[in-house]
């Protein structure tokens, strides 16, 4: 299993990648996802209505239907539970 930080920097990287594919949606979720991982790792957290809209947007994101099969696609549902266990205070 990955660690929290490996998570990150896998998301930084799927950020980059999406970026250059003009998919800002996909990218900016990436970024997000990366940062918040982050934060909560340095114990600063977000609010909650940051933390929600993300949770949502990750959550749109990993079940989308027509985006899934592209090889590569970033493992939305990993970097929600990641931030799920971050913010019980869970994670490793």
């Amino acid at each position: 299993m990955a660690t929290p930080a490996q998570i990150a920097n896998d998301m930084t990287a799927h950020a980059t990648f999406w970026a250059k594919r003009g998919d800002d949606r996909v990218a900016k979720a990436c970024r997000e996802a990366a940062a918040q991982i982050r934060d909560e790792l340095d114990g600063v957290g977000a609010d909650w209505r940051s933390w929600n809209h993300l949770n949502r947007t990750l959550l749109e994101l990993a079940t989308d239907e027509n985006a899934r099969h592209y090889q590569g696609y970033p493992n939305f549902t990993r970097a929600r539970l990641c931030l799920e266990e971050l913010r019980r205070g869970n994670a490793k």
